[in-house]
């Protein structure tokens, strides 16, 4: 469940220590390599930020940045819904969640954005996805970093939430994803070329030809 409370500053201090962030670094690489679950590194993902949860999205925009389809969502805990048809048809024709995509697709890898800097989060009941999705899931506050975006238009991100009772994010937390950024950023472009190479060497077995299309059939 999500924690209901915030630790202090100075106990954050000694939990997250060398040790600990360079075995939550570490963790990344493992699971870009397929020696350890995502999972497991989301999981301690949200214990370094204290977070309801933790995640890896992947989403496949149009020329408007608008999302098409969500691949599943890597979670620090189950929730299949989340990245159902169902979800990216509720996110794709809301305002606020169709503006943070917006923004993600623009930005660098690396980049940082804490959705409360850019919207009033006493607006929030306002939304329908806030009221439908998000609360539920203790998802007030919500950190987003940007991993890649490419050119075809589909962008990898990992979220960060917490919940109603936990303090907003701050500078301290900022300066923890500053530390661990260029990791997640490396371990998602290692995890990228070794699925791109398990699919090739799966290709190079296959008895038959095999044409590969997109999502509207053309062929790629």
């Amino acid at each position: 469940g999500a924690p209901q409370g915030r630790a202090s500053g100075i106990a954050r201090m000694v939990r997250i220590d060398v040790e600990r962030l360079s075995s939550l670094i570490e963790s990344f690489y493992a699971a870009a390599y397929g020696r350890e679950s995502w999972r497991n590194s989301m999981i301690s993902l949200a214990a370094a930020f204290d977070a309801s949860r933790a995640y890896i999205l992947r989403a496949e925009t149009d020329e408007d940045s608008n999302v098409q389809r969500y691949l599943t969502p890597l979670l620090s805990i189950d929730d299949p819904e989340f990245g159902s048809p169902k979800a990216v048809e509720a996110f794709a024709a809301d305002p606020l969640y169709s503006e943070l995509v917006r923004m993600l697709a623009r930005a660098q890898p690396g980049t940082l954005i804490d959705l409360a800097e850019h919207l009033d989060l006493g607006r929030l009941p306002a939304f329908d996805v806030w009221q439908e999705w998000f609360k539920p899931r203790d998802m007030l506050q919500h950190l987003r970093g940007v991993l890649n975006v490419s050119a075809a238009g589909t962008h990898l991100s990992v979220g960060i939430d917490r919940g109603v009772h936990q303090d907003a994010f701050d500078a301290q937390d900022r300066k923890l994803y500053s530390l661990i950024a260029p990791h997640l950023v490396r371990a998602g472009e290692i995890s990228d070329l070794v699925r791109d190479q398990a699919q090739g060497m799966a290709f190079d077995v296959l008895p038959v030809a095999v044409v590969v299309v997109d999502r509207i059939g053309r062929i790629r």
